[in-house]
């Protein structure tokens, strides 16, 4: 059965805050009223700069574009994903979110309303030859984690270093829920550079060129590659 928290009197919980340029800035669990807001930016800000989604041509296939969408929305209702929130003024703005899950090692988990998608199944593909290639939960030694489908900073936010502080709250989060660690593959420089200034370890790496070799929609050309990242919490 997925786990779905129980958003209670004792939400939302605080994980850092801190203060600068006459502004206070909350990472918290992302409230219920703020979840389309936060679709929204992942859906604007966060699938035209993700290299998996781009290169997969998730942005210019409708019918995958939808897909996505029903995939952030019905993670985020799980009420496990980390919110930073601006304050200043008076006023709360969203400044970036970690769309984030728990996950168990034998769980089957169907999505309803997802369709078919030549740039869906390039995604889901991409995740099926990570996890053939090497299971996280096992390396980990572990059955549950916390999973992650995508962080996205406002673009009039970045340059705040707010994406290693959001990964860094997964550990308080994943305490809080005696969850011993967290997975997530990162796809793009950018955010493996941070996942590492964060303390993650990277456990496999594959180049675009492996992608292609094994039938995916991947450039043979490009040098970059896409990386599993994991963090353990003692």
């Amino acid at each position: 059965m997925p786990y779905k928290r129980i958003w209670d009197a004792s939400c939302p919980q605080i994980y850092d805050e801190w203060e600068s340029d006459g502004a206070k800035w909350v990472i918290q669990d992302l409230l219920p009223e703020d979840d389309k807001v936060a679709l929204n930016m992942m859906m604007e800000q966060l699938l035209p700069d993700s290299v998996m989604s781009q290169l997969s041509g998730v942005t210019e296939e409708e019918e995958s574009r939808r897909n996505m969408e029903i995939y952030y929305a019905h993670h985020l209702s799980k009420r496990m994903s980390l919110a930073c929130y601006h304050i200043k003024d008076g006023k709360k703005t969203l400044a970036a979110v970690n769309c984030c899950f728990v996950k168990f090692a034998d769980e089957q988990e169907v999505i309803p309303g997802l369709s078919d998608g030549a740039a869906w199944r390039n995604v889901q593909g991409t995740l099926g030859i990570f996890n053939s290639k090497l299971n996280a939960f096992e390396y980990l030694e572990t059955d549950k984690l916390l999973y992650a489908v995508g962080l996205v900073v406002r673009r009039d936010y970045r340059g705040a270093s707010l994406g290693a502080r959001m990964l860094a709250a997964r550990e308080p989060l994943c305490k809080l829920h005696g969850i011993p660690s967290t997975s997530t593959l990162f796809s793009g420089i950018a955010a493996q550079k941070c996942a590492t200034r964060a303390g993650f370890t990277e456990i496999l790496s594959l180049t675009l060129r492996e992608l292609a070799d094994a039938g995916l929609k991947y450039p043979r050309d490009d040098d970059r590659c896409m990386k599993l990242m994991v963090k353990k919490f003692n």
